[in-house]
């Protein structure tokens, strides 16, 4: 209240550490995914934990219908592209220019 003037929070000991760490090191996997673990595999692992039907465990839940959808689009176009692909080595460049290719087969095949 007033004044103006405040304090930096001193971080638990250890943490300001790992922060250091992490604005040095942007790309690390901060949740243990091994270097060698594909897009595939994780996105099995969301549909197992996050994607299921019953979502008393999620970290989200999502209607049903999003759950569909979100199979859907990761079975009908995310995993035919990055399967295989190790997940660290997944550039946001390569994801814009996929995402720009199928927008030109959507509209590609409305328009038709």
């Amino acid at each position: 209240m007033g004044g103006g003037h405040t304090h930096p929070r001193r971080l638990p000991q250890g943490i300001s550490e790992r922060v250091e760490e992490l604005r040095l090191n942007p790309n690390r996997a901060t949740f243990g995914v091994s270097p060698q673990a594909t897009f595939g595999q994780l996105a099995a692992h969301s549909m197992q934990h996050e994607l299921p039907e019953n979502q008393d465990d999620a970290t989200i839940e999502k209607a049903y219908s999003t759950i569909l959808k979100y199979r859907r689009y990761l079975k009908r176009w995310a995993l035919p592209r990055w399967e295989r692909t190790p997940a660290l080595t997944v550039e946001p460049i390569e994801v814009e220019r996929w995402l720009k290719a199928i927008r030109k087969i959507g509209r590609h095949t409305e328009s038709n």
